[in-house]
């Protein structure tokens, strides 16, 4: 099967389920193994976010929770749901400056959504 993704790529996060739109723009490290999500039906990469910033993570049971996630959570996301930033041979393009870079952009991101109520302190979505 053809994937978007491999293993070591940097990805950014274009889609999540509607509870955990918060995931969307955040930068993940692609950690293998591929394999089929039977929730999603779709096969799905473990993934370990590339800022500290809490993540929206839907359980199995439905019930979403909001913390801050490392690849010990085994959190996995669809392959189809992200896109690896290359370059056009195909190689990874962020240098370390531009993962903190984009640290910082995050961090003032959730800081102005937090200030507009679109969640509370702790990234909890306001419904």
């Amino acid at each position: 099967m053809q994937t978007r993704c491999k293993p070591g790529d940097i990805a950014v996060i274009l889609y999540d389920e509607p509870s955990c739109l918060l995931n969307v723009g955040r930068l993940v490290r692609i950690h293998p193994t591929l394999k089929l999500n039977p929730s999603y039906q779709l096969e799905c990469w473990l993934i370990e976010p590339l800022d500290p910033a809490p993540w929206a993570v839907s359980k199995v049971d439905g019930t979403v929770y909001t913390k801050p996630i490392g690849l010990a959570d085994e959190i996995e996301h669809p392959d189809a749901w992200m896109l690896p930033i290359k370059d056009e041979q195909g190689f990874n393009v962020m240098t370390q400056e531009e993962v903190d870079a984009y640290d910082r952009i995050q961090k003032r991101i959730d800081e102005s959504l937090v200030e507009m109520g679109a969640v509370d302190k702790n990234m909890h979505p306001v419904v």
